[in-house]
């Protein structure tokens, strides 16, 4: 709940600053809870649904990358005015 909150501000920043008028923040709070809820109920299924793959497959599992080869998760952003 609190990483939801935290991307509604994050969010709702973002849009301002690029020209869209602020929301109430009743309605922040409201976004946020249903976002957490769906996140919940996805999740939920989710891990059902990986529960039942993992006992139908054979044993796969991650797999270390070819020598000279790296895995890294990136994340960017920019400001269009500056």
């Amino acid at each position: 709940m609190i990483l939801v909150g935290m991307y509604s501000l994050w969010s709702q920043r973002n849009q301002r600053r690029h020209g869209a008028q602020p929301i109430l923040v009743k309605n922040a709070v409201q976004w946020a809870v249903d976002m957490a809820f769906d996140l919940w109920h996805m999740s939920s299924r989710l891990e059902a649904a990986t529960a039942q793959h993992v006992s139908e497959s054979h044993g796969h599992r991650w797999a270390k990358p070819l020598a000279g080869w790296m895995r890294c998760n990136v994340d960017g952003a920019f400001y269009e005015r500056q």
